[in-house]
C-alpha cells in the first residue's frame, strides 16, 4: 500500500553530487530547500572540488538538519552517487545534478504521482535554458513516444526503450527498494556515467509512471561543465554502450531489447560523432567499430531503424567505413536542419504574405537561398553520402 494512504509521507533522499560547482550552487540549493515537499533529506556528495564548493554546501548545512554532506577524492559523478546511494535512507531516491534548478513542486508531484501508481520509476518532463543566451526552451526528446497518462508495465516499452526517455538520471525518482534490489550503481567513467544506471533500471523496472509537468530546468551552454568537454573523455560513451549490452546479456533480457539498444547505439553515436571536435569524432568511430555488439552486422535491412539516417550511418558501421560515418553523419545532419529551416520559412511565409518588406528581408536571407539549393536538387544528397576515393583507396 503506497505510504501517503497510511497518512505518512515517505522520506526522500536527494543525492548530489558536485564538482567546482560553486558559480551555480547557491541557486541550485535553494531551489531543492525550497521545495514544497517537506520530508527529505540531501546527500551532498563533494567530488574534490577545488573551488568554494565544499564550503558553500557546508553553510547550506549548518543552516538545514536534513543536508548531510560528504567527500570524496575527483571520481567523479558515477562514484559520488553511488557512495551518496550508500548513505540515503529515503523511501525513493532521486539523483540532482549541481548546476540545474528544480521547480518548487518538483518532489511533491513525483512523490504523489510514484505513491498513486506504485512505479518503480517515475519521470517528468524537462526544459533546458541556455547559460549564454538565457534561451528557455522544453527538451522535447528526453521524455517521448508514451502517453503521459498511463503507467507502463515491464515489456510494454521493449521497442522504445532507448528511444522514449535520455539516459540521465535528473528528472527520475527511484523507489529505493527497486533500485537496491536490482544491485546496479552508477559507473565511474568521467562522463556518460549514468547511462548504465538508467537504462538497465528502466529494462528492470515492473512499471514506469510520468509526470506531466515540467519539473527541471537544466543548464546548457555552461563549457565548465563535463558535458561541455566530452571531446576529453568521448571513450565513456563506448564504455557505457558497451556494458549496456553486457548487462542485458547478463541478465538474460537482450533479445528483448536489442532492436531498440541497436538504434540507439547509432543515434547515440550519430550525436556524439557530430558534436565531437578534433580527433575525438575519428577516434570515437574507430573504437566504435571495437565495441559493437558480435551480432551488430546481422541486422542489414534498413527498416530495423526508426530514421533513414540511422539505416544509412548502420550501414557504413557494418563496413568498417571510419571516413565514410563522420562524413555521412555531416551531410545528413545538415541537410535535415536545412530542411527543418526551410519549413520554418514557409509557415512564416505564409503568414507574411502582405508584409512586403519583411517578406523581401527573408527571401533574401542566407538560410532561405541555401534551402532553396537544397531542396531543388534532392540526388546531391546520394552524392554527398558517397565519399570521394583517395589515391590510398
Amino acid at each position: 500500500m503506497p505510504t501517503e494512504e497510511k497518512g505518512v509521507k515517505p522520506l526522500v533522499s536527494i543525492i548530489m553530487p558536485a564538482y567546482n560547482a560553486e558559480r551555480y550552487l547557491e541557486e541550485c540549493l535553494a531551489s531543492v530547500e525550497g521545495q514544497t515537499y517537506r520530508n527529505l533529506e540531501m546527500i551532498f556528495v563533494d567530488d574534490g572540488s577545488t573551488d568554494g564548493t565544499l564550503r558553500i554546501a557546508r553553510d547550506h548545512a549548518a543552516r538545514d538538519e536534513r543536508i548531510t554532506v560528504l567527500t570524496q577524492q575527483n571520481q567523479y559523478a558515477g562514484v559520488a552517487r553511488n557512495n551518496g546511494m550508500a548513505k540515503a535512507n529515503g523511501d525513493y531516491l532521486l539523483f540532482l545534478d549541481s548546476d540545474d534548478i528544480f521547480e518548487p513542486d518538483m518532489v511533491e508531484r513525483l512523490v504523489a504521482r510514484a505513491e498513486a501508481t506504485e512505479a518503480d520509476v517515475t519521470m517528468c518532463r524537462s526544459s533546458s535554458f541556455d547559460e549564454e543566451t538565457g534561451e528557455t526552451k522544453p527538451i522535447d526528446h528526453a521524455l517521448c513516444k508514451v502517453d503521459l497518462d498511463r503507467v507502463y508495465e515491464n515489456g510494454e516499452l521493449d521497442d522504445i526503450l532507448f528511444q522514449f526517455c535520455s539516459g540521465w538520471a535528473w528528472d527520475k525518482l527511484y523507489r529505493a527498494d527497486f533500485a537496491r534490489a536490482t544491485g546496479l550503481s552508477f559507473q565511474p567513467l568521467r562522463t556518460t556515467n549514468d547511462a548504465f544506471f538508467v537504462f538497465v533500471s528502466l529494462a528492470l523496472a515492473s512499471s514506469i509512471a510520468f509526470v506531466d509537468a515540467c519539473c527541471v530546468r537544466h543548464r546548457s551552454g555552461n563549457s565548465a561543465s563535463l558535458e561541455g568537454s566530452r571531446s576529453k573523455s568521448a571513450d565513456n560513451a563506448l564504455i557505457a554502450m558497451r556494458s549496456i549490452g553486457e548487462e542485458l546479456q547478463k541478465r538474460g533480457i537482450y533479445r528483448r531489447y536489442k532492436r531498440s539498444y541497436f538504434n540507439w547505439i547509432v543515434n547515440f553515436s550519430i550525436w556524439n560523432v557530430y558534436t565531437l571536435a578534433g580527433d575525438a569524432r575519428r577516434q570515437y568511430v574507430a573504437k566504435l567499430l571495437e565495441v559493437l555488439p558480435a551480432d551488430f552486422a546481422e541486422e542489414v535491412d534498413p527498416d530495423y531503424y526508426y530514421e533513414a539516417i540511422d539505416g544509412e550511418v548502420a550501414a557504413f558501421i557494418r563496413e568498417d567505413e571510419i571516413d565514410s560515418i563522420a562524413h555521412a553523419i555531416d551531410v545528413e545532419l545538415e541537410l535535415r536542419w536545412r530542411r527543418e529551416e526551410m519549413e520554418v520559412i514557409g509557415r512564416r511565409l505564409a503568414e507574411l504574405s502582405g508584409c512586403d518588406e519583411e517578406l523581401r528581408s527573408i527571401l533574401e536571407s542566407r538560410t532561405y537561398k541555401v534551402g532553396k539549393a537544397i531542396m531543388a536538387v534532392p540526388c546531391a544528397i546520394k552524392d554527398a553520402l558517397t565519399p570521394k576515393k583517395t589515391k590510398q583507396d
